[in-house]
C-alpha cells in the first residue's frame, strides 16, 4: 500500500520536471544548434529521419563521402558496419531544395553534410560554403 503512494507524488513530480525542461529550452535540438553553429539556418524539425547500417568497410561512394567528412574534421572509418541514424533538415538560407544531413552514432553526431537531391544536385561538407 505504501509503495501506491509513492507513484503519484512521482509521477506528479517527473511531470513538472518534464514541463520545466521544455519551457527552459528555446525549443531546438542540440543537432539544430550544431547545425547552425556553422550559419545554417533550418527547421527545427527534421523533414526525414533514416536508421541503417554502414557498409563494413569504405566502398567507392562512401569513399568519396569520407573525403567530404574529412574536410569538416569528421571521419567514417571507425564506425563502419555501425548503425547510425540520418537526420534531414530543410536548409531555409541556401538554394531551394538545399538539405543538411547528419549522422548519428550512439548520440555523437560522426557526419554532416549540406545537400540537394536533384539530377544537377551537389553535396559538400556543413563547413563550406560555396557561395
Amino acid at each position: 500500500m505504501k509503495k501506491r503512494f509513492w507513484v503519484l507524488p512521482l509521477l506528479i513530480l517527473l511531470a513538472f520536471a518534464v514541463v520545466f525542461l521544455i519551457a527552459t529550452s528555446n525549443g531546438k535540438s542540440d543537432y539544430v544548434k550544431f547545425i547552425e553553429s556553422y550559419g545554417w539556418e533550418v527547421e527545427d524539425t527534421p523533414i526525414e529521419i533514416e536508421s541503417f547500417k554502414l557498409p563494413d568497410t569504405l566502398d567507392t561512394v562512401y569513399m568519396v563521402y569520407n573525403d567530404i567528412q574529412l574536410r569538416a574534421h569528421f571521419d567514417l572509418t571507425p564506425y563502419m558496419g555501425k548503425e547510425v541514424t540520418r537526420y534531414t533538415y530543410k536548409v531555409l538560407n541556401y538554394v531551394d531544395g538545399a538539405r543538411c544531413n547528419i549522422l548519428v552514432y550512439d548520440g555523437k553526431i560522426i557526419a554532416a553534410d549540406i545537400s540537394t537531391v536533384a539530377i544537377d544536385g551537389f553535396m559538400h561538407a556543413i563547413n563550406e560554403r560555396p557561395y
